[in-house]
């Protein structure tokens, strides 16, 4: 064997046991996953390597945690060997002014932090399944497991002649609750049977779309109902747990809508996106020149066939409605000169699968230029792949009256909430979305960690970017590294993807900790932020990410 790969073979294998001697924690789940503010609970965490467990951390202030015991069981699911499973119980306090919504916390451990879940913290009352199974009055939360697969969880109210109730069951990551209706109807075979008078899973299954179900009923008649609660297709396991909320007015969400996630802090490439009067100040902000004032007209389509069809300039937004099955809305579009120009679209409604919005540029001729329609070849079958976009970018070589067409992609599909906005403008090279692959960093004290980085460069952004790590603690400081490229092959019959996605660079910030740097108690809150230089001069932060950071002596 070469001597080189020798030497390789036993680094890595160093590399991996010494990883296996201190592995990081990692938590799955706790119950209960919604708890009443000004209230101290019981809570029960379920995770990996925890059996030293120092504290729970929490990023707001007003809750506090006390570990009671800690317990080694068996895994869930089959782990790799050395991988141990455990249950952290605990007490959580929190303050009487502590805000309600979603809260984050991580578990402390001399190895490091663990990963970040979220816990729910309401004002209303909250209440155990094991409490009791005949529900108090509303609004009210209960917290429920499904510890079995095929098991149902079965609780009863009491309501008046005409009473509307709202009940949405939300699941954890490992189940994904539904929602049934019973009244007692009696048979001659069973005096006790039950009969179904509504059900709700979610409306429709696609990623990014919420699982959790939502169900408004209205009760013609007085008396107990039962309200039952298990897994969409029998799902359930010691990580199996919900929240049933029940409310006497209809909640005013849209089940139908991508769950934005609550780390995003830019976002361009979706539907549901805003495009407001301000979004090419937004835009222009995050380029290397200093911004301009820019205003955009609104104008309405018209359907195609109409002979007074609006002419629009140059930035301008068209709104409309698909509001009758095979509607088509045209509008014409005056290009005075050659220029790079971008087709925003934006659904504030419905969106897709439910509304799927093809919009299209056409030349003079009639003939297509650009759509939001991205197009390739699969090279697997030789069949067309097609996916819609929210955005498309290209250059007109000419002036001249071309027309944009709008339509939905299913022509029998239509309604009052099938709304789009869709924006022509002059592209603006900018600095798109900043990820940050690591939400955490355990760096041990001498050692280095990486935070790897990826810049997304929009509309041909070729403009300097600076990258820091800012509130680093005494003992650490950061460098700027250089990855191994990914050298990936370009895609063969890859159509036009210059039009359908950002240019994206990668590089890395090494974390360093000196040799005699203290372990952390507790993490601290670091912040990577990236600021484009403009006229040579440093500009204001554009994009940036929280890390949590351990120095931790193993």
């Amino acid at each position: 064997m070469n001597r080189h790969i020798i030497i390789a073979t036993l680094m890595t294998v160093g590399v991996v046991l010494a990883a296996d001697e201190n592995p990081e924690p990692k938590i799955s789940s706790i119950y209960p996953m919604t708890l009443q503010m000004g209230q101290s609970t019981s809570v029960v965490i379920r995770g990996e390597n925890l059996a030293k467990a120092q504290s729970i951390f929490f990023r707001e202030r007003g809750i506090t945690a006390a570990i009671e015991r800690i317990e080694e069981v068996e895994p869930v699911q089959k782990s790799p060997a050395g991988k141990v499973s455990y249950i952290l119980h605990a007490t959580l306090a929190l303050e009487k002014n502590t805000q309600s919504g979603e809260k984050k916390y991580s578990v402390v451990t001399p190895t490091g932090i663990s990963n970040e879940l979220v816990f729910h913290v309401t004002e209303d009352p909250v209440i155990q399944e094991a409490d009791n199974r005949n529900l108090p009055a509303h609004p009210i939360f209960l917290n429920g497991k499904i510890e079995n697969s095929g098991e149902m969880d079965d609780y009863w109210v009491t309501v008046s002649a005409g009473e509307v109730l709202t009940f949405q069951a939300k699941g954890n990551v490992a189940l994904d609750p539904s929602i049934a209706l019973y009244e007692k109807s009696g048979s001659w075979f069973d005096p006790d049977r039950l009969n179904r008078l509504a059900f709700n899973d979610e409306p429709l299954i696609f990623p990014g779309m919420s699982r959790n179900a939502i169900l408004t009923h209205q009760f013609q008649r007085a008396g107990a109902y039962c309200v039952r609660i298990q897994g969409q297709a029998g799902q359930g396991g010691p990580d199996s747990f919900y929240e049933l909320q029940i409310r006497k007015e209809k909640f005013s969400i849209n089940p139908l809508r991508p769950l934005m996630s609550a780390n995003a802090e830019w976002e361009e490439w979706e539907l549901t996106r805003s495009i407001g009067s301000d979004w090419m100040t937004q835009l222009a902000n995050r380029s290397s020149v200093v911004p301009q004032p820019l205003q955009m007209e609104t104008y309405r389509a018209v359907e195609k066939g109409n002979p007074d069809v609006p002419v629009m300039k140059i930035p301008g937004v068209v709104e409309g409605v698909i509001a009758k099955a095979g509607e088509q809305h045209v509008l014409r579009i005056n290009v005075d000169k050659a220029q790079d120009m971008v087709i925003e679209v934006e659904t504030p409604f419905a969106t897709t699968p439910v509304f799927n919005p093809i919009v299209r540029l056409l030349e003079p001729g009639g003939t297509e230029i650009v759509g939001n329609v991205y197009t390739r070849l699969n090279n697997n079958n030789l069949g067309m792949m097609k996916s819609l976009k929210a955005k498309a970018t290209f250059s007109l070589v000419a002036p001249g009256l071309y027309t944009l067409d709008i339509r939905e992609l299913n022509t029998d599909h239509a309604g009052e909430d099938f709304k789009y906005r869709v924006l022509v403008r002059p592209q603006i090279p900018h600095v798109g979305k900043l990820k940050v692959q690591q939400d955490r960093v355990n760096l041990p004290s001498g050692e280095t960690r990486p935070l790897s980085v990826r810049l997304e460069r929009e509309e041909g952004f070729n403009g300097a970017v600076v990258l820091q790590i800012e509130d680093l603690p005494t003992g650490v400081t950061s460098f700027t590294g250089v990855e191994d490229p990914n050298e990936r092959p370009v895609l063969p019959n890859a159509g036009k993807i210059e039009r359908y996605q950002p240019r994206v660079q990668a590089t890395s910030l090494i974390l360093v900790a000196a040799e005699n740097t203290p372990g952390f108690h507790s993490p601290k809150i670091i912040r990577l932020v990236a600021r484009p230089i403009r006229n040579g001069q440093l500009g204001s932060v554009i994009a940036s990410k929280e890390i949590l950071l351990m120095v931790v002596n193993p």
